[in-house]
């Protein structure tokens, strides 16, 4: 993933690979039903795309949701602003890596959770 240009990934341990990999990448989420996965996928575009210029956030939000719905014909419109956006998603794979890595990581956060129970 570290060596790739764009990242296609499936599933949920892939996705944080690829964003530990500080590369760009699109999500394919597992469908499930009543189609939760597309909440799921919207609650995190929500939090990737926030700080990324208008246009690029777009691209990014309209491949992604057409990639996920299984529409090629909207894929493949939404296509080339996705690429041309690249540079910036580029830079943003990088900026989102390293902030993850500004984080508690998960056994310390859980600690840290169950004292405010106490």
């Amino acid at each position: 993933m570290w060596s790739c240009d764009l990242n296609f990934v499936r599933g949920e341990d892939s996705p944080v690979r690829a964003q530990w990999a500080a590369r760009p990448l699109v999500w394919h989420v597992y469908p499930q039903g009543d189609d939760a996965h597309i909440a799921k996928l919207e609650a995190f575009l929500a939090a990737y795309c926030d700080n990324l210029p208008l246009d690029a956030a777009s691209a990014c939000r309209d491949f992604w949701m057409a990639w996920n719905r299984g529409d090629g014909s909207a894929a493949a419109a939404a296509w080339p602003a996705f690429w041309r956006v690249q540079g910036d998603l580029r830079g943003h794979a990088r900026h989102w890596s390293e902030q993850l890595s500004w984080q508690a990581d998960m056994a310390r956060q859980l600690v840290l959770f169950c004292k405010t129970l106490l």
